[in-house]
């Protein structure tokens, strides 16, 4: 079996603003299951709905740079594990890319969308690599499973 991991801003059902929403959202679904071990990672945005919020269930949590917290949260819907990257600072707004246009005109504040692309990039370098991981080896087969 092969992993996929698709890495985004946004996924449907969770919070959609345009096209890749939808790409995301249907494109592992529509993977082969038997050949495909796929999973989604994005962020958390505090405007996700709230019905899929209460189901997230705690991976785990860490600090960037000893001073902003970063969660893990995940769930599963219609067979597809999804990851939550939770960081209030960046994605507390009351809509995915805040002002678009305000922050691409104007010098960047805390939570232009410059920063979450950066906030993204920095934590994925750092933290995935040893996220995917520890997920794999809390996943490993069991020797009964792996001579099936």
């Amino acid at each position: 079996m092969k992993n996929i991991l698709f890495v985004a801003s946004e996924c449907v059902p969770f919070v959609k603003t345009g096209g890749l929403a939808d790409v995301v959202g249907s494109l592992p679904k529509n993977l082969d299951k038997k050949k495909y071990d796929t999973r989604v990672i994005l962020p958390q945005y505090a405007c996700m709905k709230e019905k899929y919020k209460e189901r997230l269930k705690s991976v785990c949590y860490f600090q960037m740079d000893n001073r902003i917290y970063v969660g893990i949260n995940t769930l599963v819907e219609d067979g597809i594990t999804y990851y939550f990257v939770d960081n209030n600072q960046y994605f507390s707004g009351s809509k995915p890319y805040f002002d678009l246009f305000s922050d691409l005109c104007s010098p960047p504040s805390h939570s232009s969308v410059s920063d979450q692309i950066s906030f993204m990039h920095t934590t994925g370098r750092r933290h995935l690599s040893l996220f995917i991981l520890i997920q794999s080896s809390r996943e490993t087969p069991s020797s009964e499973e792996s001579e099936q």
